[in-house]
């Protein structure tokens, strides 16, 4: 059956699942989804075409692309505002609440969806005064409208409950999380990057639509205020209300925009401890009695805030300020509340990484983020590297090097760093988002060669894209105009092959007894070149374009004592056979 025939396949009521795989030029594997659901009233289709290579052959679900795919039924709404409330249950760990969201009309709809995980029960949901019906598939649930919706302006308010699933293993297993202090007080808190933020709470759980700003109202039984517990979360505390149902119902505010995951609260007994950097309102919240060690500790956070300041720009939220939260797990980049939980300890190299790299986040992941999960490298590659320039500012380029050398062995090139689109994938089997793209970030800064244009261009980056949400290849792009180079092939070998380029070279005497170079670069991108610095007793005093065809260079020192700048270019230099 032609591809086109298995489009106009229809099966009325209900879901068709198509899964193809192709071997082509540019994919090991290109997988077509094709879904169609047609109900007595309405017909509709989703294709999702992947483009990835081996790695990533596999086979993803309806439910995968309800989450992941941009369908009309997410484009015809742009979330402004959600107004987030929900009261926690700390002994049965049960919540229940609501979420008002604020849209502004994109296209005109009479359908729309949004994302609740099934296991949580909605109760009704409330358009103007009338309760409207609603369809559940999956994690979805697509709301239908008495009329077709054409104003510019709404909201809808959906009601639910239910017992959110618990994190086994936070950060990496999303979902609630439950403990106890070293006092034995109630401490709780939410971790949902990759499971998404729908496992609590009802939104449009997709990263390319962020709120303009939040309200986030979390209720906790009062009996527990009386004892000093609190609640924390984004942004800025308006104001702790008591109610009369038992509760005390703490509101935050956030003035930015928010990554839905990034909406987040923090239960426990705090010791708020504040500072300021500049006109900047810095929270550390402190859990139990580790105030003593604790204090000195944190210090270190002003330090990477003017270290990040002077490479990426200005602190993206400072009406909201910035903050570190102690939380039962090891650490997230929550906008603006950062979960800490590394026991205020440093590394072997003197600082603690967790606080760094997260906060790294508040730029690349908060304030610059990414369109699709997949793309998650914009958000963690950055951040990664950024650990790397936060050790070059405190202790030189040499430290830098070295941190960077122990980035590069948790490499393992198995798995391209950017995964299929449209499916929310999290399923990577290694770092190399992290450590892979760091080392290719790195790489670049030396083919650029002029760390004045590069650190600019990395602050203007940071900048241009403030509060907005970028691609991968909008990111391409801006290297490249910035550049006024084609960076295509250098991307796509290192973002989308799971292969780094081999350097081949071998030594040879010419007829006049001249002893020569002869090197080239071996790759997946059959036009990849890459300017490679070489010397003598790691002096580099040659740059040389390595390219697919073999090229010849004199090195007057000789062979003895010579290397390539291993340290400067993730590269694999491999001597072959004379050609």
């Amino acid at each position: 059956m032609s591809f086109v025939a298995k489009l106009l396949v229809l099966l009325s009521g209900h879901a068709l699942i198509l899964v193809i795989p192709y071997k082509g030029s540019k994919a090991d594997y290109f997988s077509f989804f094709m879904y169609i659901y047609a109900p007595m009233v309405r017909l509709y289709f989703i294709i999702g075409i992947l483009s990835c290579s081996q790695s990533f052959g596999q086979s993803f679900a309806r439910k995968d692309s309800l989450r992941g795919t941009l369908t009309k039924f997410r484009t015809c709404y742009d979330v402004q505002f959600y107004d987030l409330s929900v009261n926690i249950n700390l002994v049965n760990k049960t919540i229940a609440g609501s979420n008002t969201i604020y849209f502004k009309t994109v296209t005109p709809f009479q359908e729309l969806q949004v994302d609740l995980f099934s296991r949580m029960t909605i109760d009704s949901i409330v358009y103007r005064g009338h309760q409207l019906n609603y369809q559940r598939e999956f994690n979805a649930v697509f709301i239908k409208f008495d009329s077709l919706q054409s104003v510019e302006q709404g909201h809808l308010k959906v009601y639910y409950h239910g017992k959110p699933i618990e994190a086994l293993k936070p950060p990496w297993d999303g979902g609630l999380v439950w403990s106890t202090t070293s006092l034995g007080r109630p401490w709780a808190a939410v971790s949902c990057e990759g499971k998404g933020a729908s496992l609590w709470w009802p939104c449009k759980d997709h990263p390319s639509d962020e709120p303009d700003s939040m309200r986030i109202s979390i209720q906790i039984p009062s009996k527990y205020v009386e004892m000093g517990d609190s609640v924390i979360s984004n942004g800025v505390r308006k104001n702790v209300q008591v109610l009369g149902n038992g509760y005390t119902s703490f509101v935050w505010e956030v003035h930015y925009p928010i990554n839905s995951y990034n909406a987040t609260y923090y239960i426990g007994s705090y010791v708020n401890v504040k500072d300021r950097l500049n006109n900047l309102n810095i929270d550390y919240y402190i859990a139990d009695t580790k105030l003593s060690k604790a204090v000195p500790h944190l210090e270190q956070a002003k330090e990477m805030l003017v270290c990040f300041e002077k490479l990426f720009g200005p602190y993206p939220f400072p009406k909201d300020g910035y903050a570190l939260v102690e939380a039962p797990y090891w650490g997230m980049e929550h906008q603006g509340a950062i979960a800490y939980g590394n026991g205020y300890t440093n590394n072997v190299w003197g600082f603690d990484f967790i606080i760094v790299h997260e906060s790294a986040h508040e730029w690349w992941g908060n304030s610059v983020s990414c369109v699709d999960h997949a793309e998650l490298w914009i958000h963690e590659s950055f951040a990664t590297y950024a650990e790397a320039l936060f050790v070059e500012d405190k202790w030189g380029n040499g430290k830098m090097l070295e941190y960077l050398a122990e980035q590069k062995k948790r490499i393992k090139n198995t798995e391209p760093i950017v995964g299929p689109l449209g499916v929310n994938y999290n399923n990577w089997q290694d770092t190399d988002e992290y450590f892979k793209g760091s080392l290719m970030l790195h790489t670049l800064r030396n083919v650029v060669d002029n760390d004045s244009l590069w650190f600019k261009i990395i602050k203007n980056l940071a900048i241009s894209y403030k509060y907005k949400i970028v691609t991968t290849k909008e990111v391409i792009d801006y290297f490249s105009k910035s550049l006024n180079t084609d960076l295509n092939p250098f991307f796509e070998q290192y973002l989308y092959k799971t292969g780094i380029p081999v350097l081949e070279y071998y030594w040879k005497t010419d007829k006049k007894g001249v002893l020569n170079l002869f090197y080239r670069l071996k790759s997946d991108i059959s036009n990849l070149k890459i300017p490679i610095k070489a010397g003598s007793n790691n002096k580099y005093t040659y740059k040389l374009l390595a390219e697919p065809a073999w090229k010849k260079a004199y090195i007057k020192e000789g062979k003895v004592g010579f290397t390539w700048a291993e340290e400067l270019f993730y590269v694999t230099p491999k001597e072959v056979g004379a050609q």
